[in-house]
């Protein structure tokens, strides 16, 4: 796999040092000061090509013609944006870029796609998420979101509330008065389809779905 990383910033850094350890993944580092490199925290294992991102030239040199991905992560959203157009034209399969203002539509998905970006990223925003997803729900080991946000699946320690959950049954805990449905359990490594019987132990793991606001009053009940 051929990977492009514009941008060697912090997040371009780090993608590219992340990237340059898997096997069988070739990267190459564009970025237009030359000095980045040499002050690089600890050498990668990248092509590194001091130019504009979006330059044809730059990007031909980089191998965007055959290059699996693209990956824009300089300070620069237009430069950002630009920088997958241009890859895509040239022949690049994929694009991710980095996009920090506001202002840009990140809900069109189709109109990105159109202009050949397949995921836009909004650092502060997906941030912005992630604590309101901790303030919702504290106690939670992981959280995953369907359907733009409005399906949560929501994963949480039995021993986190064993007052409520240990030596009870499903059934004396789910029904179609909470609107919850419980997923799945994982026990000892092993993930497990309750039935209405399942009693609850101190070390399950409790996966449950739902909207947010009803797993919410669930979790606070």
């Amino acid at each position: 796999m051929r990977i492009i990383v514009v941008g060697c910033g912090k997040i371009g850094y780090t993608i590219a040092k992340g990237l340059s350890t898997e096997k069988d993944i070739n990267v190459t580092v564009v970025n237009s000061n030359p000095d980045v490199y040499d002050n690089l925290a600890e050498p990668i294992d990248a092509i590194f090509i001091v130019g504009n991102g979006a330059n044809e030239k730059i990007l031909s040199e980089a191998g965007a013609k055959d290059a699996d991905l693209i990956v824009s992560t300089t300070n620069s959203d237009e430069l950002n944006i630009l920088c997958c157009i241009m890859a895509k034209h040239i022949g690049t399969k994929h694009s991710i870029t980095r996009v920090r203002d506001p202002d840009y539509s990140l809900e069109s998905n189709k109109l990105w796609k159109s202009l050949g970006i397949d995921v836009v990223i909004n650092p502060e925003q997906q941030t912005a998420k992630e604590i309101l997803r901790i303030l919702k729900y504290p106690t939670a080991e992981g959280i995953e979101a369907f359907i733009d946000g409005r399906i949560e699946l929501v994963s949480f320690k039995v021993s986190d509330a064993p007052e409520y959950f240990v030596d009870k049954n499903v059934s004396q805990i789910f029904n179609r008065q909470n609107k919850i449905l419980l997923a799945i359990i994982e026990r000892e490594n092993s993930e497990l389809i309750p039935h209405s019987n399942f009693v609850f132990e101190h070390s399950d793991v409790i996966r449950i779905l739902g909207q947010p606001s009803e797993i919410i009053n669930f979790l606070h009940s």
